[in-house]
């Protein structure tokens, strides 16, 4: 889908210049994920079976990062009203996770993580990573174009305590709550945020 993220109207547009719900764009964005966790799920059965080896499963599953986390871009309204910052703040969370997939390895190679299940219960997790980043994504745009405050939405989920008490808060400045998977869910998390700019309306 073709858009671009309007900071006049604080608005998505489409290819037709109709207005575009942020819903509907985080929508399309999960439906990325859902791929993503496919071919994840995919890649743990293939090790498991012994079809590919170590080496190959941490190359795919690289992959796999930087492919949900460059995709995050849709927040800012896609890779074409992406910054040098925005990229840079991308690949800073791209080199965190492949730090983390490099550990993930060292436990597989040395005994400490079993080849079973657990694998791509672990392996999964590298895919909800990326919500973390379109959302970290998000509020750096919303507080660059006046938006002022912030609130926890939660999202249609069982909910760990952290994110009830942080919804419960209600308003806040912008960038004063913890980030979405910054909880006892971690990356799991399906909250967003919703924002206010200082006349009081509300954005999506």
């Amino acid at each position: 889908m073709d858009y671009f993220y309007d900071q006049a109207a604080h608005r998505f547009i489409n290819a037709r210049g109709h207005p575009l719900a942020w819903s509907t764009v985080r929508n399309n964005y999960r439906r990325i994920l859902d791929v993503a966790r496919t071919d994840v799920a995919r890649l743990a059965q293939q090790l498991r079976a012994g079809e590919i080896t170590l080496a190959e499963w941490q190359r795919a599953m690289a992959h796999q990062v930087k492919l949900v986390h460059v995709a995050s871009a849709v927040a800012r309204g896609g890779q074409l009203q992406m910054s040098q910052g925005d990229w840079g703040f991308v690949g800073g969370r791209i080199k965190d996770q492949y730090a983390y997939l490099r550990n993930f390895a060292n436990q597989i190679a040395s005994g400490e993580q079993a080849v079973n299940g657990v694998i791509s219960l672990r392996a999964d997790m590298y895919v909800d990573a990326g919500r973390s980043t379109q959302e970290a994504l998000r509020r750096r745009m919303m507080g660059e174009t006046g938006y002022v405050d912030e609130r926890r939405h939660l999202g249609v989920a069982e909910h760990c305590g952290d994110c009830v008490e942080y919804a419960d808060r209600g308003w806040q400045p912008i960038d004063s709550l913890p980030e979405i998977g910054d909880s006892q869910c971690m990356v799991r998390c399906q909250c967003f945020f919703q924002y206010r700019l200082p006349d009081g309306q509300e954005g999506e």
